[in-house]
């Protein structure tokens, strides 16, 4: 008597007549008709004959660049909008009339900040908030009534031939 099946796994599916003829026969139809289910065969354009039109591409018109206009800041009156006020960097500003010779003795000390270096900058003040430099390395931002907002370190420089030789920010411009 010949024997279909087997319980050790390995003789399991060999000795199964109708399996191995399943298996037979899927393997033949995908041998043979595997090519023709997946047309993976790559088409050539057509090369164009005598009787085709081919309509030629247009050349792009360059574009000349227009410059965005530059933003106008209104200088008014009583801003410094420069170092020292203007090009001349004289620190003169004829707006100015609130100090002069008769006034100058009555101005009181307003606040007073102490860096970890000298300050020798001269303040910018904007929107409120005045940026100075010091020479131990940092850049401030205080408000008007010298609360510090923020300081950041901005390095120093060493030159052998000054005195002091290393220094932070000496000007703020």
């Amino acid at each position: 008597m010949k024997r279909t099946h087997s319980h050790n796994q390995g003789d399991r599916f060999v000795q199964r007549p109708y399996l191995q003829a399943v298996i037979v026969t899927f393997a033949f139809t995908l041998t043979a008709c595997g090519s023709a289910m997946v047309d993976t065969s790559i088409q050539a354009a057509p090369k164009p004959t005598a009787t085709t039109h081919i309509t030629p591409t247009p050349t792009p018109t360059p574009l000349t660049p227009t410059p965005s206009p530059t933003p106008q800041v209104a200088i008014e009156s009583g801003d410094w909008p420069a170092y020292l006020m203007d090009d001349e960097k004289d620190g003169f500003s004829q707006d100015e009339t609130t100090i002069n010779s008769i006034t100058a003795s009555s101005l009181n000390l307003f606040w007073t900040y102490h860096a970890k270096g000298g300050i020798s900058t001269q303040p910018v003040v904007v929107n409120k908030t005045i940026y100075w430099g010091s020479w131990d390395g940092l850049e401030h931002a205080t408000d008007l009534s010298g609360k510090e907002i923020w300081a950041t370190n901005l390095g120093k420089s060493t030159n052998i031939e000054c005195d002091p030789s290393t220094v932070g920010n000496k000007n703020t411009d």
